[in-house]
């Protein structure tokens, strides 16, 4: 990957690329910061943000760009399907709560896909898939 910076008429631009293989996302710091759910096991992730700054401006607001993982055989942290799976197929009485982001649950998944654009810094996710063993 690589990372660049500029200055173009005032304007800082920051602009970061990566297209790694056989990484965990698990180990990126920066996801447990931004989502409760986080995929772990052996991965291929491709980034490309951009962002750009001027005075009064904040690069987060900024961020443009997309990103996907993909994850042959792995785990879902912060969702445990086992307890989820009664609310998909209206067994769940209405005074049950399921926990999304618990960060002890974890779903063993196969085939996981997960693509993402980021527009002024919020993302958005999209054609994303993944499959749960029993689940039919």
């Amino acid at each position: 990957g690589n990372l660049s910076a500029s200055i173009v008429s005032d304007e800082a631009q920051i602009r970061a690329k990566m297209d790694a293989s056989s990484i965990n996302p698990s180990t990126f710091a920066f996801l447990s910061q931004i989502s409760a759910l986080s995929p772990s096991g052996t991965s291929n992730v491709k980034v490309d943000m951009r962002s750009s700054a001027g005075e009064g401006e904040t690069f987060e607001s900024n961020i443009e760009g997309n990103f996907s993982i993909e994850m042959a055989n792995g785990i879902l942290r912060g969702v445990d399907y086992s307890q989820l799976r009664p609310s998909l197929e209206g067994e769940l009485q209405e005074d049950e709560n399921i926990q999304i982001g618990d960060t002890l649950a974890q779903t063993p998944v196969r085939e996981f896909l997960l693509q993402g654009d980021v527009n002024h810094g919020v993302a958005w996710i999209g054609d994303s898939s993944f499959l749960i063993e029993d689940y039919r």
